[in-house]
């Protein structure tokens, strides 16, 4: 089953060493308006030119499997649904997914520009978005035949 995180951070060029170092040499990573080597840069200069520079300069989403599933799908099929999941949640905001197969469960590491690249606006609340990316990481995981969390009842919450 697939479970999401969402985490701001305060420095892009940090996150993308982690992001980018901690990968496997053919794990498989995709793009949407950056390249591999200036990702970082290119959020930050988006960043300057809608004047938007906030405490936080990049947003990381992982996206993780369980054990089975990242025995039974390919790496590029996971790397595909991560990029789906952005292109759904954040339409027109830049993002790289890098998929990590150097655990027993295969991950990606998402790391989203926080503003706009064409109109400047800035994504806010985290409690909603990560609502969001749950809502079409499952969905995502059903239309891959993917198990999904099932939701607890109110009641055991309760306890």
């Amino acid at each position: 089953m697939a479970t999401v995180k969402i985490k701001f951070r305060k420095n892009a060029k940090s996150l993308w060493e982690y992001i980018h170092e901690g990968k496997e040499r053919d794990d498989p990573m995709s793009f949407n308006n950056c390249i591999e080597g200036f990702v970082a840069e290119k959020f930050l200069l988006t960043q300057r030119i809608f004047n938007n520079e906030g405490v936080n300069q990049a947003i990381h989403i992982i996206q993780s499997w369980s054990e089975e599933e990242s025995r039974i799908t390919p790496p590029e099929k996971l790397n595909e649904m991560g990029e789906e999941m952005c292109k759904r949640t954040f339409p027109g905001y830049d993002f790289a997914v890098v998929t990590h197969t150097d655990t027993g469960k295969t991950h990606n590491h998402i790391m989203l520009n926080p503003v706009h690249s064409e109109n400047g606006k800035r994504i806010g609340n985290k409690k909603e978005h990560l609502y969001l990316l749950r809502y079409e990481n499952d969905r995502l995981a059903r239309e891959n035949n993917l198990s999904v969390i099932v939701n607890h009842s109110r009641e055991r919450w309760d306890k």
